[in-house]
């Protein structure tokens, strides 16, 4: 899909996003297997139009029509995170409205999604697209980008710290329910509470940049500590040695389940802001996809890990652990690779500061 957006424009992809979402939607209705297994196919391709595509198309209509101050990418994007979190938040409450007080059952809030989807799509089909590419080849697009991928340091090393962050992130969406479970919260709500403090990250962000406190690389690496001291602290307050406290240690998990979520409000402009700096424009969306196949693995293996625990019929408290530990790994990585790409990309600035003078 990546490929396709480099050659023929972005804004074709943007346009099947809303339809490919709505059709993923749709299945929802029914309880046929295969019917359901189209609509993730679905969701897949929407995900992976909707993390690449837009934001390539609004960086080659800063950098390269309106020719904007690159300095004003970050800003954007801050600031799209934090409109992205609000809206994310009254998402939250009304899915909780109409589940549990009109209680319309739990599909209601993948239909109501509907009218969304289309009306961004019908939005989208007005937008003019600046965008020239004379590469006619998706394969010479692909290979461009994996070899580009492969031997850039700075795109390789910026790869893993997202491949790796992403991949937690993904899979935190799947362990927080079962994790607060004991608590039994109103799920609404609190993934409304995770939006706001994905608000607070992205604030936070806007502000240490506007300072000039932190810049996006230093703020990258702030993301990753807070991601990986979180699921530290996750971890034992899981553990066997806190087991006589549990219902403490369940909040104590919530309270930094929120860190969690400042941390990737700091994490989400910071890495899109470093990736339109460093990845060239003609393959863009090729390579953002490119970089994300490590992740699905990271993701695959992860979810495959826990149905074989399921079936040898370990405790949820012990899952929800090795999954913490999997985390606290994977994040503790990201932490150290974020530094390293620091390095680098301050002496890839060097060097082209002196190369033009």
């Amino acid at each position: 899909m990546g490929a396709l957006a480099d050659i023929y424009g972005r804004k074709i992809l943007c346009i099947s996003y809303g339809i490919l979402y709505s059709g993923c939607c749709l299945t929802k209705l029914f309880g046929n297997y295969h019917l359901l297994l189209v609509g993730r196919i679905l969701g897949g391709i929407s995900t992976s139009i909707l993390y690449s595509a837009y934001d390539s198309w609004y960086i080659n209509e800063h950098i390269n029509y309106y020719k904007l101050p690159n300095e004003w990418l970050s800003n954007t994007f801050a600031k799209a995170t934090f409109f992205n979190a609000t809206l994310a938040i009254f998402a939250g409450i009304l899915s909780y409205f109409l589940v549990s007080v009109l209680e319309f059952g739990p599909v209601a809030p993948f239909i109501t999604a509907i009218p969304f989807l289309i009306i961004t799509s019908s939005y989208v089909m007005i937008l003019n697209e600046h965008y020239v590419n004379n590469s006619k080849s998706a394969s010479t697009s692909v290979k461009t980008a994996v070899m580009l991928w492969i031997t850039n340091k700075n795109i390789f090393t910026l790869s893993v710290v997202q491949s790796l962050y992403e991949g937690v992130m993904y899979l935190f969406i799947f362990i927080w329910t079962p994790a607060l479970d004991i608590l039994t919260p109103p799920l609404g709500l609190v993934f409304s509470s995770f939006m706001l403090a994905l608000m607070i990250g992205s604030k936070l962000y806007s502000i240490l940049l506007e300072n000039n406190s932190l810049d996006s690389k230093k703020l990258l690496h702030l993301s990753t500590f807070l991601a990986s001291f979180s699921f530290l602290i996750c971890s034992l307050a899981i553990s066997d040695i806190f087991n006589s406290y549990i219902p403490y240690t369940i909040m104590t998990c919530y309270i930094f389940f929120i860190l969690y979520e400042v941390s990737i409000g700091i994490y989400l402009p910071s890495m899109t802001y470093l990736k339109s700096q460093v990845i060239p424009e003609k393959i863009r969306v090729t390579i953002s996809n490119v970089i994300k196949i490590p992740s699905n693995i990271f993701i695959c293996l992860a979810l495959l890990w826990i149905r074989f625990n399921q079936e040898n019929e370990k405790t949820n408290e012990n899952i929800i652990f090795s999954i913490f530990i999997v985390c606290f790994i994977a994040t503790s990585i990201t932490l150290l690779f974020s530094k390293i790409f620091s390095k680098l990309y301050s002496e890839t600035i060097i060097k082209s500061y002196e190369s033009e003078i």
